[in-house]
């Protein structure tokens, strides 16, 4: 693995790395010898797949025991507002949101699958998880979403009777800091029957909020979902004006 150069970086921090570098975990070597002595280090990302990216970020095996099979290409996610849509956003992106503190988004209005393409026929869900690894988390589904084969699905442009969207958010404080960075972990996965023809989604996602690995793995609902075929994840980088307001409340749209 190639690195930058030997000097620490953090990966809780943003753009530490140039362009095709990202911070990494990596074990020092000494006289030859691997230790089991952890830093990060800017290496190069630039063959790194969806499934290196789960095991580099501690996603797979202790969150998602499956990793997705493919990357996908972009993710829309919802509009700040009228005047300002939100950006196309590609795997490991970093959103800086400077003039609407007190937003955080949530919704996925259209995805793009990148090397695989899913055959028409069956069904998408789409789930969003912010800080899948912290408390607390959000879980946002889109499901039963008809499989047409094409590349591009547009979420809002469905009026299929069978799609439903949930959303749900653990209990737990966020402390108030200056600056809030969420990772977003988004995942595709196919079934040949929809979802709620065959579970109750919401029951399980209520019940197994603070227990995600176990939802994935264990519930009736992940064991419906079954491998994800697909996915990214983006970060979400919010700066706080204490001159502005004295608390912070996280909307979810």
């Amino acid at each position: 693995m190639m690195y930058l150069d030997l000097k620490p970086c953090n990966p809780n921090e943003r753009n530490q790395c140039p362009k095709n570098f990202a911070c990494r975990r990596s074990r020092l070597s000494r006289s030859g010898i691997i230790t089991n002595e952890i830093i990060h280090l800017c290496c190069d990302a630039n063959n790194m797949t969806i499934g290196n990216w789960f095991e580099e970020l501690e996603l797979s095996p202790q969150i998602f025991p499956q990793f997705p099979a493919f990357s996908l290409d972009y993710v829309n996610i919802s509009n700040f507002d009228l005047e300002h849509p939100s950006p196309v956003v590609h795997l490991g992106d970093e959103i800086q949101v400077l003039n609407y503190p007190n937003y955080l988004t949530a919704n996925i209005q259209a995805f793009q699958f990148q090397s695989i393409i899913p055959t028409s026929g069956g069904y998408l869900h789409v789930i969003s998880f912010i800080d899948v690894t912290a408390r607390p988390i959000a879980l946002f589904i889109d499901y039963d979403i008809p499989s047409t084969g094409s590349a591009s699905v547009n979420i809002e442009n469905i009026n299929d009777s069978k799609h439903r969207f949930f959303g749900y958010i653990s209990n737990g404080t966020v402390p108030l800091q200056d600056t809030y960075r969420q990772q977003y972990v988004v995942i595709v996965y196919k079934t040949e029957t929809p979802l709620s023809d065959q579970v109750n989604v919401t029951a399980d996602i209520i019940h197994f909020i603070d227990q995600i690995t176990y939802f994935i793995s264990n519930s009736a609902t992940g064991h419906a979902l079954g491998k994800p075929i697909a996915g990214l994840f983006f970060y979400d980088y919010l700066a706080y004006h204490r001159e502005n307001e004295n608390i912070i409340s996280f909307q979810y749209h």
